[in-house]
């Protein structure tokens, strides 16, 4: 497990509301120090909410601007 500072944007909100549901996503770009061991099928802590890594991190090597790029998202009902 690591901890530590990150960039965290948000990408973009959305809510789905029907008579049987009513659910809100929260999708977020998560700018992680090079070299952060992080994966697919892990789960991010974010200001004590919990998100899911969605796909395949990327890992940017070119230059001065070295970091893991996560998207991250969570789904409230």
């Amino acid at each position: 497990m690591w901890c530590g500072l990150a960039s965290v944007q948000p990408e973009r909100s959305f809510e789905s509301r029907s008579p049987e549901r009513e659910t809100a996503q929260e999708r977020l770009l998560v700018y992680l120090p090079w070299g952060t061991p992080v994966d697919a099928p892990d789960r991010l802590l974010v200001n004590g909410l919990w998100f899911e890594v969605d796909g395949e991190p990327m890992r940017w090597n070119h230059g001065s601007l070295r970091h893991v790029r996560v998207r991250a998202w969570r789904v409230t009902n």
